[in-house]
């Protein structure tokens, strides 16, 4: 995947919502918030952030971008990844 800096994070409902602002590409992670409280497993990812490749939880990203947005809307990845970090 390319550099994702720029990237916007965004919850959809359970759906969890990555996309590139410059191509228009999205990941949707469906069901994202109950994945890890209805099975018990956790869902991990590796990004490519900040000139090298970082492993996050699903459920990390979640509570970074409720942390880091206003009211719900869009807020970059990385601020979402590094709000998640400060827990």
């Amino acid at each position: 995947m390319p550099e994702l800096d720029r990237w916007q994070v965004v919850m959809e409902g359970e759906h969890l919502v990555l996309t590139d602002p410059d191509s228009g590409r999205s990941l949707i992670l469906r069901n994202a918030r109950s994945l890890g409280n209805s099975s018990g497993h956790l869902l991990d990812l590796q990004l490519h952030l900040w000139g090298g490749y970082r492993f996050f939880k699903v459920l990390e990203l979640i509570n970074g971008w409720q942390m880091a947005s206003i009211d719900g809307a869009p807020c970059d990845l990385a601020v979402a990844m590094d709000t998640s970090n400060e827990v």
